[in-house]
């Protein structure tokens, strides 16, 4: 029997017994007072309130501290080789204050050179010529290929023509990301030259002009924290439906979520990309090999040894979005995956760990209750549908679905950049949300049976590609 029909065996099995339970209770009790559905329906309730009492938070946040709206987002304009107009970082008010030239920055970045040789040429363009470093700097590429490419040489030779400041580092038997930022962490241990600031970035990520200043600045007026997580925007919606629809949940996830819980929690959360770290804490820390999604593995263990992250919209990055279903799939339950699995291998170590409660309560929400919640709707929908199959006169079914449906709506709407890719997003979230438990189901059974495999999340073929006059300009 294949893996793949094993899961689904599974998780039929999990599914059929739960409906099975839930009509033996409706026949049991009257429709619509088991105490399960009521259970269910206040813990909804309660998760419905606390994502409101996050969405009050990030809006007065985001009112209070706007980004700086002179800085365009990065596209594949900004590594055509144009040199850029916008102003200079260090002319703003907001900076002249902080003294840059007590630090230095590496930023690395991260790749499978194989998935990323038809971006990876343009990524670094964009960090030499477009994004602003206030004090000495550099900039390392850390890939992993299993065979020899063309684009190698090139990268060579633009690290030759950067002055050193690019350095392209191809990390010996790595099949990890992780692996490959560890190997770029032990190069930099050995250095004479201290760096104090270390940003990790994924291939794909065109950080704005600004980026890499406010992280600075942030890490200057927080000594208490040891890492600012930033703003990731997806720049590529217009390519396919899958991409319009993941454009306004990010929107929701960095301007809402990420906002309202580092107000609420008093602390951030490393999201793996467009992370800005204190270097001997990184260096100290590194990254799990053996995590699926090392970089919630490393906040974990970041707040658990009572360090503080911090979250600033104001560091913002663009990214590429899985243009497929087949491409958005793999990277989700990649993703469900290790959060699984740090939920089941750190979430109570860390509870045990951490010394504050309000901590505690954030590891109990963002691990267990976070995995618990996907069950609790799967129940509650199952338990909804009998009810209404059973006794279509009840309608409060009906209300309690268009209440939680219109609430999230609302969130959606106030939180996105783009007004149409939101509404399409509200429209489609059922079928949406469904696709994402169906993913998490699938991805906690595959944990359980031990299937633990990176799969690299496959780019969207390169319509046109900028990177030689990108190269020349940059040179």
């Amino acid at each position: 029997m294949s893996s793949s029909l094993l899961i689904h065996l599974v998780l039929f099995c999990y599914l059929g017994s739960l409906a099975g339970l839930l009509v033996a209770l409706a026949f049991e009790a009257p429709a619509g007072s088991t105490y399960l559905y009521w259970v269910l329906v206040a813990l909804n309730g309660a998760i419905a309130l606390y994502v409101m009492a996050e969405a009050v938070c990030a809006i007065v946040v985001r009112a209070c501290y706007p980004p700086n709206n002179k800085f365009s987002a990065p596209d594949s304009d900004s590594v055509s080789g144009k040199e850029s107009i916008e102003p200079s970082v260090l002319s703003l008010p907001e900076f002249k204050s902080i003294a840059f030239e007590q630090y230095s920055s590496t930023c690395i970045i991260a790749a499978y050179l194989p998935n990323e040789k038809g971006i990876i040429l343009d990524t670094i363009t964009h960090f030499l010529k477009n994004v602003e470093f206030p004090c000495a700097h550099a900039i390392v590429l850390a890939y992993n290929t299993p065979r020899d490419l063309p684009v190698e040489a090139e990268l060579q030779a633009l690290s030759a023509r950067s002055g050193g400041r690019f350095l392209a580092l191809r990390v010996p038997q790595s099949t990890s990301k992780a692996e490959n930022v560890n190997y770029a962490l032990a190069a930099l241990a050995n250095k004479q030259s201290p760096t104090h600031i270390v940003s990790v970035f994924d291939a794909d990520h065109l950080p704005y002009r600004d980026a890499i200043c406010r992280a600075i600045a942030t890490l200057d007026a927080s000594q208490k924290s040891v890492c600012v997580q930033g703003r990731c925007i997806v720049r590529n919606a217009r390519e396919s439906l899958v991409a319009r629809l993941i454009e306004p949940e990010f929107d929701m996830i960095y301007n809402i979520f990420h906002v309202g819980f580092n107000v609420m929690h008093r602390h951030g959360l490393f999201g793996g990309s467009n992370g800005h770290w204190r270097a001997p804490v990184l260096i100290a820390l590194l990254m799990d090999e053996s995590m699926l999604t090392e970089d919630i593995d490393l906040a974990v263990r970041t707040l658990s040894n009572n360090m503080h992250i911090v979250y600033d919209h104001r560091v913002r990055s663009s990214e590429e979005a899985p243009t497929t279903v087949a491409a958005y799939v793999k990277q989700r339950q990649r993703w469900a995956q290790g959060w699984f699995q740090i939920t089941l291998h750190r979430s109570f170590w860390a509870i045990g760990t951490t010394k504050t409660f309000g901590r505690k309560f954030g590891f109990f929400f963002f691990l267990i209750f976070r995995e618990l919640a996907y069950h609790f709707n799967a129940i509650l929908t199952l338990q909804v549908i009998i009810g209404l199959v059973r006794s279509p006169s009840v309608n409060h079914y009906i209300w309690i679905l268009v209440g939680t449906f219109g609430f999230l709506c609302i969130t959606i709407l106030v939180s996105v950049q783009n007004k149409f890719n939101g509404l399409l997003f509200c429209l489609l979230y059922l079928p949406y949300s469904y696709l994402q438990m169906y993913i998490v189901f699938v991805s906690e059974i595959k944990e359980f049976l031990a299937i633990v495999k990176w799969k690299v999340t496959q780019r969207a073929p390169i319509k046109n590609n900028s990177s030689e006059s990108a190269l020349l300009a940059a040179s």
